[in-house]
């Protein structure tokens, strides 16, 4: 829920700082930033559901059987890797989307001078 906020906050940021460019470079600036980071501590939470499911299916394997419990974590492992995914592409894309428009305002800002 508040990286969702931090997202809106970072989006009304971009539109309020339009016609500023000095707003605009910081506002870009922070939201690649953010971005980074989100894309890193995600990827992070990948590697640690990949290696809890990584554990149970070597145990089911090594048993020859599985709990309840076990099933219902690797879904929830399988599920927390999908939504770590979908995080990962959205922030990429926002992310690249941050790159362009600081290279666009760099350009810019070369060409008036």
């Amino acid at each position: 829920m508040n990286n969702e906020i931090i997202d809106m906050s970072l989006m009304v940021a971009k539109v309020a700082a339009l016609n500023d460019e000095r707003a605009k470079i910081a506002v870009g600036g922070a939201s690649l930033i953010y971005s980074c980071s989100q894309i890193t501590q995600f990827q992070s939470m990948v590697a640690e559901y990949s290696q809890l499911l990584s554990t149970i299916t070597f145990k089911a394997k090594l048993y020859g059987y599985t709990t309840n419990q076990e099933l219902h974590l690797a879904k929830e492992c399988y599920e927390g890797i999908q939504f770590c995914q979908q995080q990962i592409a959205k922030h990429g894309i926002i992310a690249a989307t941050d790159v362009a428009s600081l290279l666009f305002e760099a350009i810019n800002a070369l060409t008036r001078k």
